[in-house]
């Protein structure tokens, strides 16, 4: 995903880069005693336009977040990152190396039309087909073949084992598509949405608002209980902080960190922060013959001076959990394998002649912060930290096009498995990594190999290596995880979301919502 704070992409083209926009993700808990009612309006204030509609190429979670309330997905992730039946109601794996999906009955597009086995096929198959060139690909392992078996019957075969195949199902890349209606030229996925989910586009005015309702032919019976969504695009984190405190919205996701103190004392608001496994990352550049970090020291010298939980506490107003590059949320995951040593950072920045460094940081309130927490903290080690403040433009193009930068903080999205943010530290398996990132043979070796290992103790010690390896390496130096604020009217709308995320789906559970 790349966006003002998540950067994950493989085949990474200039051109799809700079087409990205931002995104902003979180579900919530939501509780009430009283009773739920049926019908009406949901009324959502969402920080960003969605700009990219084709699940196969869209790199930002601004677009997956409203992609998941039309569009299904094979599987679906439940409460703790476990994989949940979706399309396909149940699975098996006769061979490490394939799968096959056993596809629920009933299951129609908006349209009217049955889906079958050929649309979930072909949808998968779009991403895999290298003739179209889905990032996620690199995220689905080396696919030999996606069958339709019959008409409730899909196999997807594998050239070799790939464990984190079931948790990439789960993201809305994989979206199932009504491929008879694409074939023939009456859908095109980059300018509509048709899907099977439960809800239907039926009204958009760009950078304003989105109408979606009821999808007369959803599966689940009973479901969604609202019946329409209006989408209120409101970028500025104030705006909707008043929408919701006038009662001009229910429900609207937040950047600012302080954003839980903001909404405090509002009649019947309330907040619910929600943990990911997101990670905001310090990149320090060793390609470019420009910047000071091509020395391995001077890398260190900066790890070893930063306060991770000072970074936390004060950057991100106590949110988060420090964290290593397998994300600490997740059961395998982990937190840094390097101490904070100030006379040590000295000791390596003197041996090197002294260090003295420019940092690209976005305009996001939140990286502005983790800039200056660390910019105070390597001045304890005797290092200077320029800080230079660019529009979103400039920033993609230095970071991830041109790769002219010395260091810059940012943040990756961490999807539902512990090893999947990882392949982004080896320009092997990413590609655009290599503009700022440096192959290690061993961290080569590790990330190809975990994703080949089953779940257990193996693959467990191959990430924690994995995470040691990045830290003493620091070319991208994981900070903290990213939670993100959710505001919203208690006495409005009833719902009950999941408290992690992985894949940006802020309404994963709308189907489920209702008017109190």
């Amino acid at each position: 995903m790349l966006d003002r704070k998540s950067r994950s992409l493989c085949g990474l083209t200039r051109r799809n880069v700079l087409a990205a926009g931002a995104s902003l993700a979180v579900p919530l808990f939501i509780g009430s005693a009283a009773r739920a009612a049926t019908g009406g309006t949901l009324v959502w204030g969402k920080s960003l336009e969605m700009t990219m509609l084709d699940p196969r190429t869209a790199l930002v979670g601004s677009a997956w977040q409203l992609q998941y309330l039309v569009y299904d997905t094979l599987v679906t992730m439940g409460d703790h990152f476990e994989v949940q039946p979706g399309i396909a109601e149940s699975w098996e794996q006769p061979t490490p190396s394939t799968y096959v999906f056993h596809l629920r009955e009933g299951v129609t597009f908006s349209n009217g039309r049955a889906m079958t086995a050929a649309d979930v096929a072909g949808s998968i198959g779009r991403v895999v087909d290298p003739k179209f060139g889905s990032w996620w690909a690199c995220q689905m392992g080396s696919v030999k073949s996606v069958q339709a078996v019959d008409a409730k019957t899909v196999k997807i075969e594998l050239n070799e084992r790939f464990t984190p195949l079931l948790p990439s199902l789960a993201a809305s890349m994989t979206a199932i598509l009504p491929m008879k209606e694409l074939q023939e030229g009456t859908f095109n996925p980059s300018k509509e949405l048709m899907g099977t989910g439960p809800f239907m586009v039926t009204a958009h005015q760009q950078n304003d608002y989105w109408t979606l309702t009821r999808n007369p032919h959803y599966w689940r019976k009973g479901y969604p209980k609202f019946d329409e969504v209006s989408i209120r695009i409101i970028t500025d984190d104030g705006a909707r902080l008043a929408a919701l405190q006038s009662g001009a919205i229910d429900i609207a996701n937040f950047e600012n960190p302080d954003a839980p103190k903001l909404l405090q004392g509002g009649a019947n608001v309330k907040t619910a922060i929600q943990q990911t496994g997101d990670l905001y990352t310090l990149a320090l550049n060793p390609v470019w013959d420009q910047s000071p970090f091509r020395d391995q020291r001077l890398r260190q010298a900066v790890n070893l001076s930063l306060n991770r939980e000072q970074i936390r506490d004060v950057a991100l107003s106590a949110q988060g959990t420090v964290s290593g590059v397998a994300a600490a949320v997740f059961k395998d995951g982990c937190t840094p394998t390097i101490a904070r040593d100030v006379a040590k950072a000295k000791e390596l920045a003197a041996s090197a002649g002294g260090l003295s460094f420019a940092m690209v940081v976005q305009t996001s309130e939140a990286i502005q912060r983790i800039a200056q927490v660390i910019q105070q903290n390597v001045a304890e080690a005797g290092i200077k930290a320029e800080l230079n403040v660019v529009d979103e433009g400039v920033f993609v193009d230095k970071v991830f096009v041109t790769g002219k930068f010395q260091a810059s903080p940012f943040f990756w999205s961490a999807y539902a498995d512990p090893g999947m943010v990882a392949a982004w530290w080896e320009p092997s398996v990413s590609g655009f990594t290599g503009k700022y990132v440096v192959s290690v043979p061993e961290l080569n070796d590790l990330v190809h190999a975990e994703r080949r290992t089953p779940n257990g103790a193996e693959r467990t010690a191959q990430l924690k290596r994995i995470c040691a390896l990045v830290d003493d390496g620091a070319q991208m130096i994981p900070l903290v995880t990213k939670p993100v604020t959710v505001g919203y009217r208690s006495d409005r709308i009833q719902a009950d979301i999941h408290p992690f995320e992985g894949y940006n789906d802020t309404l994963r559970h709308i189907a489920e919502f209702s008017r109190v």
